[in-house]
């Protein structure tokens, strides 16, 4: 990655910029690598959307533990 800095920065004005992109990639790398370990589950939602969906349906559901995680998806999927 190549950053290109205004020429009318000040060396102390380069430097923050630079932190500040430095920081900002930083913190894509962390998130991105927390989110690779971190499997979705319906852990806590499963409930909010069964009442959702009843509320829609107008009849009770149960959200499977196997459905998926998105909501579009899990809705066709309903027992």
């Amino acid at each position: 990655m190549s950053l290109e800095i205004s020429p009318t920065a000040t060396e102390d004005e380069a430097a923050a910029i630079a932190a500040a992109v430095s920081a900002h990639i930083h913190d894509q790398e962390q998130a991105a690598t927390a989110g690779d370990n971190e499997e979705e589950t319906w852990e806590g939602d499963q409930w909010q959307f069964a009442a959702r969906m009843q509320q829609t349906k107008r009849k009770s559901v149960r959200i499977p533990k196997t459905a998926p995680t998105d909501p579009w998806t899990a809705a066709d999927r309903l027992e």
